[in-house]
């Protein structure tokens, strides 16, 4: 089976990835190391299922007023882009927004709107950069500086903060606060 991807010039095959195989995302730049791709080896061009399948336009918190667009590659000079919502530089797909300034990695724009954590017992809320967290400096979890230029997950009643990264993953905490 074939598929065209409008980020390929060629039309990609569904390739079951094997172990020791070496494939890196084309679209997320991480590694693929099972499952199915979307693949060019002609190329070396290779796309998860979810980065082949991404909607080319979404709306999103992130920016209420118009759609993210999905660009295969940075729309800047410099051919990378700094993810508002992890902080981290990309050089492959990202949803953006010219007027407004929005640039996500793929997986960023998909992060859960509302997080469960074991660290915390209210549901905690995704911030992308509005005022709800305006005291929270620290980390919750990793006791590390949280970045008000990021995104991170936020309780406001307890004033309870993590990192997007510590919030989705299952580290041990090196701080637990109980705000009962």
């Amino acid at each position: 089976m074939e598929y065209k991807h409008f980020s390929h010039d060629h039309n990609l095959i569904f390739h079951q990835v094997q172990q020791g195989q070496n494939i890196r995302c084309s679209g997320c730049e991480s590694d693929c190391s099972s499952g199915f791709v979307y693949a060019c080896f002609h190329c070396s061009f290779f796309l998860h299922e979810h980065c082949g399948n991404a909607n080319r336009h979404i709306m999103h918190p992130a920016d209420v007023t118009h759609p993210l667009i999905l660009f295969p590659s940075p729309t800047y000079e410099s051919g990378s882009f700094l993810c508002d919502a992890c902080g981290k530089a990309g050089s492959a797909f990202s949803y953006c927004c010219a007027v407004c300034q929005v640039d996500l990695h793929v997986q960023c724009a998909f992060m859960p709107l509302k997080i469960t954590h074991r660290c915390h017992r209210h549901e905690l809320k995704l911030s992308t950069g509005n005022p709800d967290r305006a005291g929270r400096e620290i980390c919750n979890i990793c006791t590390t500086q949280l970045d008000s230029k990021h995104w991170s997950y936020y309780c406001a009643e307890c004033d309870f903060g993590v990192h997007t990264f510590c919030g989705t993953n299952e580290v041990k905490p090196a701080l637990f606060v109980d705000a009962s």
